[in-house]
């Protein structure tokens, strides 16, 4: 059986609470084997379509967030190879105030590690390493990002 191959673009929305960068996640609720999984909202690239465009189409219909090009910053291009299907993850930080519930301390990453896709791992790892688990690193590096 030929392997599936699927372009992805996924969103990162983060903010602090209690001096703690947190990212929001959603619960997977499609079937297969990542059911139950947590992951960033997004979804697949169309035929004819930009991984922006397909992130912001994703954003609106997976959590209903209208997210503005100027909103969202390319953070990451990632591959991962699962026994039938090849991922490519178009990575965005997405910075908005939004309403959404579900969020996530970064710094507590290893209590929920066992429910992220294995594709995410290495995202997650770049959040850490780029973010650290405290505030000022995190708040530091956010400003250089979004000037």
């Amino acid at each position: 059986m030929e392997k599936k191959f699927l372009r992805v673009s996924i969103g990162i929305f983060y903010r602090y609470i209690d001096n703690k960068p947190q990212i929001f996640l959603q619960r997977r609720n499609v079937e297969g084997a990542l059911k139950n999984k947590l992951e960033f909202p997004g979804g697949k690239i169309e035929e004819f379509e930009t991984p922006l465009d397909a992130l912001i189409r994703e954003m609106q219909e997976e959590v209903n967030v209208r997210v503005e090009p100027h909103e969202a910053l390319f953070f990451k291009l990632s591959h991962h190879e699962y026994p039938e299907t090849s991922v490519i993850l178009h990575t965005y930080m997405i910075k908005k105030n939004v309403e959404l519930e579900n969020w996530y301390n970064l710094s507590d990453y290893e209590s929920y590690k066992s429910e992220i896709p294995d594709a995410n791992h290495v995202i997650f790892e770049d959040l850490m390493q780029f973010f650290g688990p405290d505030s000022k690193q995190f708040n530091d590096f956010s400003r250089v990002l979004w000037k």
